[in-house]
């Protein structure tokens, strides 16, 4: 992350942030993660999202997100 300054007072304006993202979780592809975001375990990420923060069990998608459905699980086939 860059830092961006106000130039009248030398403040930094753009601080940092945590992300947590839970255990068994799927992120589509481009999905945005900004600062201070909590994504629970065994959610579904929708490819292109920004997304902001989110329980538990849950698909989200669109921009900007929302949740789209929930009490769901996921797994991995090959």
């Amino acid at each position: 992350m860059h830092p961006i300054f106000d130039l009248s007072s030398g403040e930094r304006i753009n601080h940092s942030g945590d992300v947590n993202i839970g255990n068994h979780c799927w992120l589509g592809q481009g999905a945005f993660i900004g600062n201070n975001v909590s994504i629970g375990d065994n959610s579904v990420i929708g490819a292109y999202a920004v997304v902001k923060s989110f329980p538990s069990n849950v698909v989200i998608g669109g921009n900007p997100t929302k949740q789209l459905k929930e009490n769901i699980t996921w797994e991995k086939r090959l």
